[in-house]
Formats: C-alpha cells, sequence, structure tokens
C-alpha cells in the first residue's frame, strides 16, 4: 500500500503535510517496520523529493516536477546502498499533456540507464485527432518498440450527419501466431448512443458514466458478447443505477443491475450488483455482489469488502478495514492500521500500519523572503533547504528561529 499522503487540513489556509512517513508488515508477533519515506514537498503540497529506505538499508530517491495544473511532467530516479550515497540516476520520465484535456498522457517517455546509456522502457505515445468543431474522433495509442513508435491502439469515435457521437469503436493490435503475423483485433464497442451528457471531449471506452461525457444508453460488443445498457443519474451527474441485458440480439431475460449510494464527500460508497432472470419486471433467482468503500478525508482506507448474497448466508469475498489516528490539535492522521480478511481462518488479521510524522503546514509555512541589511544571511525553508532568493511575505528558519519577512 502506498504511503504517499497530503496531510487533512484543520482549517482552510492549512495545509498539514508529513515530512516522514513509515511502513510496517506484521511479523506475526508484532509490527516490523520495512521502509521509510522522506519527502519534500511544493508549496501546493505536491512532493518535490522522495527518498525511500527499506528495511535492508538501500535507497531509491525520486525528485518530481509538475506544471500549472500540478500533473507531473518529469520525475528522475536514484539508487543508493545508503542514505549519505552516492546516489546513481537509474531511471527519468517525462511526460506531456492535452491542451484541453489536461490530464490526459500525449506522451510518456520513460528511459532506463544501461551502462552509461539512457534507453528508453515503456514508452509511449497518445495522439487525439479533432474535427473542425474541436470535438474528438480519433485517439491512437504508440508503443515504442525496436526503436519506433508502434500503434498499438485505436478508439474511434463515429459522428451522424447532425453532429451527435453515436458510436464508439476500439482495436487493439494482435498476433496470430498460427500465421505468424499480426492484425487489428476488435475491442470493445458502443453503438446507437444516447449520451445524458457529452462534450466532445472522450478519448476510451473505459468509464462512461461519470465526467463530462456519460452514456444514457447503447448497445456494447464486448468480448464478442453483445449488450443492452442503460444508466440513470442523480442532479450532481453521479450515476445512481445501470442495467446491462444480455444478448438483446436474441431476447434473453437475464439481466444486471448495480445501484450505486454515495456514503460522503470523500469518496466513500455502496455499490449493489443484482444478476437475475427478469419475469414481468421483477428479477428472480437473483444473486448479489455488494461492494463498501469508505474513506476518511486524506482519503486513508476505513472499509473496502465485497459480500456475496445469493439469498442465503452473505459470504464475505474479501475485506479490508482501516484505523486512523488523529493529531488532537490539527486534525491529520499520525497512524494508520490495516487489517484484512483471511478466508481460511475467517478472521481479520494484521497486514500494515503506516505512521506519519514531522508534519509542517505549508499554508502557514509558503516560503519567501530577505530582511534588509541581511543580503548575505543564510536561510532555509522547513524542509532544511537553502533558499537562496526569498521573497517578501515567506516564513523561513535563520539562526536555528523562525521568521517572517
Amino acid at each position: 500500500m502506498s504511503l504517499a499522503l497530503i496531510g487533512q487540513a484543520a482549517m482552510a489556509d492549512d495545509l498539514w503535510v508529513a515530512k516522514t512517513q513509515k511502513g510496517y508488515g506484521w511479523a506475526g508477533n508484532g509490527w516490523e517496520l520495512e521502509e521509510v519515506y522522506t519527502q519534500s514537498y511544493t508549496r501546493e503540497g505536491l512532493v518535490s523529493l522522495q527518498t525511500v529506505t527499506d528495511i535492508e538499508g538501500g535507497v531509491s530517491r525520486q525528485s518530481f516536477r509538475y506544471n500549472s495544473n500540478g500533473k507531473m511532467i518529469y520525475r528522475l530516479t536514484s539508487a543508493a546502498q545508503s542514505v549519505s550515497g552516492p546516489f546513481k540516476d537509474t531511471q527519468k520520465l517525462t511526460r506531456t499533456y492535452d491542451h484541453i484535456l489536461t490530464g490526459f498522457i500525449t506522451d510518456n517517455d520513460q528511459q532506463v540507464l544501461v551502462g552509461s546509456t539512457w534507453q528508453p522502457s515503456n514508452s509511449y505515445r497518445q495522439q487525439i485527432t479533432r474535427n473542425e468543431s474541436g470535438d474528438v474522433v480519433q485517439m491512437v495509442r504508440s508503443v515504442f518498440f525496436q526503436g519506433i513508435y508502434d500503434p498499438t491502439h485505436h478508439f474511434n469515435v463515429i459522428y451522424n450527419e447532425s453532429g451527435d457521437a453515436t458510436d464508439l469503436i476500439t482495436e487493439d493490435l494482435d498476433y496470430n501466431y498460427s500465421k505468424q503475423e499480426y492484425y487489428w483485433k476488435p475491442g470493445p464497442s458502443y453503438r446507437n448512443i444516447v449520451w445524458d451528457k457529452f462534450n466532445g471531449q472522450i478519448v476510451s471506452v473505459d468509464n462512461l458514466f461519470d465526467g463530462e461525457c456519460r452514456i444514457k444508453s447503447a448497445v456494447a460488443t464486448i468480448a464478442g458478447e453483445k449488450y443492452r445498457i442503460s444508466a440513470d443519474y442523480a442532479d450532481d451527474g453521479s450515476w445512481t443505477s445501470r442495467s446491462v441485458q444480455f444478448d438483446p440480439d436474441v431476447d434473453l431475460d437475464l439481466e444486471e443491475r448495480t445501484e450505486y449510494t454515495p456514503l460522503d464527500s470523500n469518496g466513500s460508497c455502496t455499490i449493489v450488483t443484482t444478476m437475475g432472470y427478469v419475469e414481468d419486471g421483477e428479477m428472480i433467482g437473483a444473486e448479489r455482489h455488494i461492494y463498501n468503500f469508505k474513506y476518511d478525508a486524506n482519503g486513508l482506507i476505513l472499509l473496502e469488502e465485497e459480500l456475496y448474497d445469493n439469498g442465503g448466508e452473505v459470504e464475505i469475498i474479501s475485506r479490508t478495514v482501516g484505523s486512523v489516528e488523529y493529531d488532537a490539535e490539527n486534525g491529520y492522521p499520525t497512524r494508520w492500521t490495516v487489517t484484512i480478511y483471511d478466508d481460511e481462518t475467517g478472521e481479520m488479521v494484521n497486514a500494515f500500519r503506516a505512521e506519519y510524522e514531522d508534519y509542517v503546514n505549508l499554508g502557514e509555512s509558503a516560503i519567501d523572503v530577505v530582511a534588509a541589511g541581511e543580503q548575505g544571511a543564510r536561510y532555509y525553508d522547513f524542509r532544511g533547504i537553502p533558499v537562496n532568493t526569498p521573497r517578501k511575505g515567506q516564513i523561513l528558519i535563520h539562526n536555528n528561529k523562525k521568521i517572517r519577512i
């Protein structure tokens, strides 16, 4: 589980972040320290430098840069045998994003250092084509292979004469071993679409029930099987229910219905999926999968579980329970303990613990400044990093004292 965390803000101007985060695993009779994260942050609370030390003393370090939208555009990874170094660069990643869909990666250039040469690894490009109206008509994903970027995935949007997007078609590059040749294999498709909302900026079929492009109804073909799908939405745009009727061409009455109930603003929710045959609008012979998700304000897991109910005893498929301890004054988390369900014993067992220490409040300590008459003085931010060009309004450390200029 990731230790990365932005601390809970106690007041509107507060942004608490933990500089030190420790990860423990359960050793059978007690908690055993496995990893220690030390982190520096940007003024916005994004991790700018992260050092991870494992139980055997190995160290990895990553530095990050972000664009004006808070998206990572550069990451450099280094490794060493100890915290004191020396560090040797091992990987670097550079990204660019679409100018409209600002979270969509258009170029992911990842490289690893082999000897003294940087070589591409898991590099890909995603090219969006738009029509004269600015709506997406195609997205092509290409991966770096044998010295070139080779297309591996096509996503196409088909518009009718009225300019409505009616079909979403995908295909993926596959290999026929008997013929020893590559070919384009049809992927998931959605036809005869009726949109609940559509803004023309869609680049995949991965999530068609949230955001600015969400389906009201459509006929889907997935892995050669046909389905008729429909969805209903709340006033805030979140989906509340959706149904999938199987094999609509042969008029089978097998149907899957899913109900979504949000619980809070942290992403907590309950999702119930019911499968059964429909007679006169009623489901018979139904079985249910129940998913419960609960999170705190920091995104830490309080509960994630899947239950199965076939009309008899409810069975636990999986369950993760987290408990969080908070700082009494400022409300940020100091410890997060996770237990998981053991299906062999039917009991919850210890799995993971994180401890968060050395908090600083970036809301108070935005760093900028030089005092009159002290141009040669040495100033540091709360991470211990020298500030070469302080600006008025910052809070800094000088001569072991907190000062504001």
